[in-house]
């Protein structure tokens, strides 16, 4: 399954002024981070961010005897930066951006101020029916931040065969809640889709989506800032 997520990612000068500081912290041969800049325009650039990991991998084999190997990895990053929100976009990220946000900081001088947008699933899911002019089905979702009696705190996992939305409805009336992650299934040019939203500005989907129906999964995203604003 392929993976975006988005980030707020604001800084001064232009895009060509950000992309020769990625150039000056190449990643080579010799290095241990770095960046290859693969296109820039006026209005974005397109990146990709690697690092150097070296460790040890031990192995036993059937007779007790431990085999210790000397491994190698290569962590990427592929990222799009802009100057409108959401302005950096990760693609197929690892969970740990650590390296790769210390990297985008030491690259701009400390001048990039790097944040995560949490989104209101709700108004993402607006927003897409909005452009598709029809409902979108949540098939599954995962519900927290739901306020029992006594100070306690619950998460719910719901699925349904239609929409989940009646049965949290039903389940938990008189409590508020928010949606964590959603698994949403909408048609589109006479094909089913689907894809699963999470509250992190992360968006998972297949291999087989068409760009025109994730460009509307993106542009939906992007209207979220006015509504949350």
């Amino acid at each position: 399954m392929n993976r975006i997520r988005w980030m707020r990612a604001r800084f001064p000068g232009s895009i060509r002024r950000i992309a020769r500081q990625f150039q000056a912290s190449s990643f080579t041969n010799e290095s241990e981070q770095g960046f290859v800049v693969d296109r820039v325009r006026d209005d974005y650039l397109e990146a990709r961010y690697f690092e150097r990991v070296s460790f040890q991998q031990s192995v036993t084999d059937p007779f007790g005897n431990v085999f210790v190997m000397d491994r190698l990895e290569f962590r990427e990053v592929d990222f799009t930066l802009t100057k409108a929100f959401p302005e950096l976009e990760l693609r197929m990220a690892p969970r740990a951006l650590r390296g790769f946000s210390s990297a985008l900081l030491k690259a701009s001088d400390f001048t990039m101020e790097l944040e995560q947008h949490p989104v209101k699933l709700s108004k993402w899911v607006a927003g897409i029916e909005r452009q598709l002019h029809s409902k979108v089905s949540i098939g599954s979702a995962i519900a927290s931040g739901i306020e029992l009696e006594g100070g306690a705190r619950a998460k719910i996992s719901i699925q349904s065969p239609n929409d989940v939305r009646p049965g949290l409805a039903q389940l938990i009336p008189k409590h508020p809640f928010e949606l964590e992650t959603i698994e949403i299934e909408f048609e589109y040019d006479r094909a089913r889709h689907k894809a699963v939203l999470s509250t992190d500005s992360t968006l998972r989907y297949g291999t087989k989506m068409p760009d025109d129906v994730l460009s509307i999964l993106r542009s939906s995203f992007e209207a979220t800032r006015a509504a949350k604003e």
